[in-house]
């Protein structure tokens, strides 16, 4: 995930209905909190936050993956 270093939401952690990942097929899962990468090769204020998971799906087909955070307050 591609992150703004400069804004005080962080990527991950939190409960209820915010940052969730959806898989597209009915599996969502919630996302650990995850310390950004700085990645000033990428310009100011950008990094990255990644972590790992295994998922299959049920079968062939078109899924769409989606990502939800909260807003800052």
């Amino acid at each position: 995930m591609y992150t703004n270093t400069g804004s005080s939401v962080r990527f991950g952690g939190r409960q209820g209905e915010d940052d969730i990942l959806d898989f597209g097929d009915g599996q969502r899962i919630l996302v650990p909190e995850t310390e950004n990468t700085l990645r000033p090769d990428l310009g100011q204020n950008i990094g990255t936050a990644s972590f790992t998971i295994f998922h299959t799906y049920p079968g062939n087909g078109s899924y769409i993956v989606s990502y939800r955070e909260p807003q800052p307050q």
